[in-house]
């Protein structure tokens, strides 16, 4: 796309969104193919995560209404709203693993805890 002047951001996010996407499939094709391991566990894991991230988006869109923006130039209502929607989300995702018992997360919280005692 380079070679003929194409610079448009959407054309280069699409291809690579479709060059993503058959490398994915291939190595589904893969796996299943030579019995590697079983992807229902992973893909059940997969969906979780992204319901459990769709609530960023009414974060997102709270915090856009109290700092008031309107447009995307950057300045300090801008910057704030960016750092509360980051630490509310991180917050909110935390939060939603741990009361969902998400085996991961305690996964890690264990080695951290386990860290800290030898300490």
């Amino acid at each position: 796309m380079y070679f003929n002047n194409i610079f448009a951001p959407e054309y280069y996010i699409a291809t690579t969104i479709v060059a993503e996407t058959i490398v994915v499939l291939l190595e589904i094709h893969f796996i299943k193919k030579h019995q590697l391991i079983s992807l229902k566990e992973i893909f059940i894991t997969l969906t979780r995560y992204g319901l459990i991230s769709l609530g960023f988006i009414p974060i997102f869109y709270i915090f856009k209404m109290i700092f008031q923006i309107s447009s995307y130039t950057v300045n300090f209502n801008m910057i704030l709203m960016v750092l509360s929607t980051v630490a509310t989300c991180g917050i909110y995702y935390l939060l939603t693993l741990f009361v969902t018992k998400d085996k991961t997360l305690h996964y890690a919280l264990n080695l951290v805890l386990a860290k800290l005692k030898r300490n």
